[in-house]
């Protein structure tokens, strides 16, 4: 089966949500080789997501555990899609995302910076890379967000019908 070919438009909007609920869109880069890779990951604790990521899109399957005590966390499996198929993929679900629309377009844009294998790359082009790189981990920092004010609540005493 060819997982990419076989899948439909309904699948690429189910892995949309899927990556915008669960997932995770990286540039990581070996800065002792100088080596940048594009990986698209779900998490989950029910094998059931991970395994369908990998049935219908490709990719790898990986088993593991959070760091700590075992008794206070289930296994994991994490689905990982790099390269031209992950950006394939991410083009395909552009139009469904919800949340990771403007981190799926940089990691488009990291991936157009490649050439054929075996190309040398320009000193822009590496400088464009390592760009793209940093401004996606900005993009997906954790951490508190800017936070909106809220509303405030009418206190009890007050008179919303006061001239």
């Amino acid at each position: 089966m060819e997982p990419i070919e076989s899948a439909t438009e309904i699948d690429y909007a189910r892995l949309a949500a899927y990556i915008d609920g669960e997932g995770h869109i990286e540039i990581s880069c070996n800065k002792t080789h100088r080596y940048y890779m594009l990986k698209v990951t779900i998490v989950n604790g029910d094998f059931r997501l991970p395994e369908w990521c990998q049935d219908h899109f490709g990719g790898i399957l990986c088993r593991f555990r959070y760091h700590g005590d075992p008794k206070n966390y289930a296994p994991m499996k994490r689905w990982i899609l790099s390269s031209w198929q992950a950006s394939n993929v991410l083009k395909r679900c552009l139009p469904y995302f919800i949340c990771k629309r403007e981190e799926a377009e940089k990691a488009i844009q990291f991936k157009q910076t490649f050439g054929s294998r075996g190309t040398r790359i320009t000193e822009s082009d590496r400088t464009r890379r390592e760009e793209l790189m940093l401004e996606l981990r900005n993009m997906t920092k954790t951490g508190p967000k800017e936070q909106i004010e809220k509303p405030k609540k009418p206190s009890p005493q007050s008179n919303l019908f006061a001239n």
